[in-house]
Parts: C-alpha cells; structure tokens; sequence
C-alpha cells in the first residue's frame, strides 16, 4: 500500500494545499489501483492535486470525511458534485461509497440538496452511497479492515481510523487533534502513525497550537514514542516556511522519537511497505535477495517521482507561476531526484 499526500497544510495556508490524503492498493503488479480518499481540502483544488498526481477522480470509489470543518469537507462537496454530474452523463462506472459520522453526513446530504440540481441529487443513495458510520465499526475498503473511531474532540464531533496494512500491522490515523487516551488503543504499536504538527515547539507562542487543540511536533513525536509506533507521518502544518519545513521539523522530532519521521510535502508519495525492515536492518539481517528488491523498488521511485516532480513543475510553467514557492520547492526536490538518478546512471545502473 502506498499513500500519497494531496495536500499536508492546516486550514489557512497559502504556500500547500490543507490536510488530505489517498491510500493506493495494487492486489497485483498488473492489476488497477484502488483508492481511498480521505478528506478533500478546502475547496476544488483537489481535482488539481488528483490530477498533479495522476490519479483520476473518476477512479475514486471510497471517501472518507473525518469531519465537518471547512478544510476537509468542502473538497468533498466538490467531488460529490462532479460525481453526481458525470453519472448523469454516464460517464463514471459503478458507485460510489463516501463514509462519515452522522453530522458529515448530515452536511453533505443539505448541502448537495442545496446547491445540485434534482438530475444530479438524485444519483444520492443510488449509486452515491452516503454511509454513515459508528464508534468501533469496521468496513471492509479496497479489500482491507478499517476500523472507524470517535476522537472525542471538543471543537467538533471527529472520527478517526485505523487501517489493517496485513494481519499483524497497521496504520492509524488520528485525525487532525492530538493522540489522547481514547485514541491510544488504536495508535498502540501501530507500524504507521499519521499525526498532526501544527508548529515547532519554539514556535508555540507565535501560532498557539494549543489555543486550537493541535500539538507541537515536540508533542506528537512524544506520544508516537509512548505508545511504541514505528513510523511517524506528521502533516496539518503552518506553511511560513514551506521549504525548510522537512528539514526543520525533523531535527526537532528526532530529538523525541526514536523510530522513523516523515514530513511528507504535497504530492509527495510513500510505499508504506518499503518500511517493514525497520528494526532488523539496523541489525543488518538483510539478505542479497532483499537487498535487490529494495534496490529495484528505490530506483523505480525515484524514477517516478521525478517524472511526477517534472510534471508539476511544467504544469506550473504554463500556468506563469515560475516564481511561487511551490515552484522553487520543486525545483529543489527535482535537483535531489536528479542528483540520484546521475549516481545511477555513473555507476552503470541504468
């Protein structure tokens, strides 16, 4: 399973796109992705993001909202909206199953009522299936257990999930407030932890994480350590410092997690198998077969990552936006994936 970041920012950003994500699951080398999306931003730029990352929408058969705050539903509106249009069209196959607590729920049913037409609304428990879900109730998405859970915010009634990647790992996502007790039976020994950062721990007076019930990435990388996570994905930053922030929030984090950090930047993907060595490769148990597989699987990354890198940036050119953050932040991953790809090619690799 991989997971590619559409957008990583909190809700007022202007250099990243606000908090979503899409799980990817391939049953074989040659078979079709299937996708979970969770959460959609503020607004239509989540077709722009899908799109960035060719994933088509059309493609998308299971949504998760996790809650109704504007940053990660009103994407969905969207998505439901040109769902609901290109059914009427008879330009997208088979249904559609968008998940949400009762109040989720609730929203996108008034909302679409408002502002689709009745040939569009009335594909809305058809073949748009708007399922509401429980505390502890688990789905069966893209052919693996997701086990649905109440986060017991105090801003906003807020679901997270957890998600079984086999039979003895998985991940947990906490929505976008701190690990508190109700949710640490789901994070416990999780392989991966995806977890909200809102600032630096030095930064807390400026942006007053806890004003707004969100954590330092000092807090986070704390609790990942408590209750024993492997792999910790922090996202639902501030973007004052968009390209530095990888780098910034990591030398703080590893000061207080021991296992491994990401700072994921917008449209940036992670095979979440690739991390199963966590342990044992400090021991350098790995075998010559396993060395080649994973050599394989980097330099197909890498590959794929600068075309996707390249893309952006082209799509961006066009667009007259040469000289935005987004731009120079590509421009220096693409200098990195370059760097790699000349390595490769010194060695007689490629």
């Amino acid at each position: 399973m991989k997971i590619t970041m559409l957008g990583t920012g909190r809700a007022v950003v202007t250099e990243c796109y606000n908090t979503c994500f899409v799980l990817r699951e391939r049953d074989a080398p040659l078979s079709s992705e299937k996708y979970f999306l969770i959460d959609g931003g503020s607004g239509g730029t989540i077709l722009t993001q899908l799109k960035r990352v060719s994933i088509n929408w059309k493609d998308i058969k299971d949504i998760f909202v996790t809650h109704r705050h504007m940053d990660h539903i009103l994407g969905i509106i969207w998505m439901l909206r040109m769902i609901c249009q290109a059914m009427k069209q008879k330009e997208y196959e088979g249904s559609v199953r968008i998940y949400g607590h009762d109040e989720v729920i609730h929203i996108l049913k008034k909302t679409a009522d408002m502002l689709l037409t009745k040939k569009e609304t009335c594909f809305i428990g058809k073949n748009v299936k708007l399922i509401e879900v429980k505390d502890g109730e688990e789905k069966e998405i893209i052919d693996h257990k997701v086990c649905f859970f109440d986060i017991h915010s105090s801003k906003a009634k807020q679901f997270g999930f957890r998600i079984m990647l086999d039979d003895s790992n998985w991940l947990t996502c906490c929505g976008d407030e701190p690990c508190n007790e109700t949710v640490e039976k789901y994070a416990a020994n999780s392989k991966w932890l995806l977890h909200e950062a809102f600032c630096l721990d030095g930064d807390a007076e400026r942006f007053r994480p806890y004003e707004k019930h969100h954590s330092t990435v000092k807090d986070a990388c704390e609790k990942a350590e408590e209750v024993s996570v492997r792999n910790l994905l922090l996202y639902h930053t501030e973007d004052t410092d968009i390209l530095r922030r990888k780098e910034r929030y990591k030398e703080e984090g590893k000061k207080y997690f021991s296992g491994r950090l990401f700072i994921p930047d917008d449209l940036e993907t992670i095979d979440l198998s690739d991390h199963d060595i966590l342990f044992t490769e400090r021991e350098n148990t790995m075998n010559d077969q396993q060395r080649l597989e994973a050599f394989e699987k980097m330099l197909d990354n890498v590959r794929k990552e600068y075309d996707s890198i390249q893309r952006q940036m082209d799509d961006l050119k066009e667009k007259g936006k040469t000289k935005s953050a987004t731009y120079r932040q590509l421009m220096g991953r693409k200098m990195t994936y370059q760097s790699l790809i000349s390595m490769y090619e010194v060695y007689g690799l490629l």
